[in-house]
């Protein structure tokens, strides 16, 4: 796990994050079956008025990997279906 932790800190101290950077880490941490911090990432991302593609929305459906997750999600999805 302590990949994960670096890959955040090192995400953290980027000035200026562009939108595969973003990717990449929502991605990372949905490969640890983190669905909270990959939804957290994503609210974050659209703070920051940027504007998610295929692969943002990919690697959010890949870190709800149970029914509990997805219903987690909900208001990520809503977001979504905006774009």
């Amino acid at each position: 796990m302590w990949e994960a932790d670096f890959a955040r800190t090192v995400f953290n101290e980027m000035e200026s994050p562009n939108l595969a950077s973003w990717n990449a880490i929502i991605a990372g941490v949905a490969s640890c079956s983190n669905a909270n911090e990959a939804m957290s990432l994503f609210s974050e991302m659209g703070d920051r008025e940027l504007i998610p593609d295929g692969l943002t929305v990919r690697s959010l459906l890949c870190a709800c990997t149970s029914p509990l997750t997805l219903y987690q999600a909900q208001p990520g999805w809503r977001v979504i279906q905006i774009i």
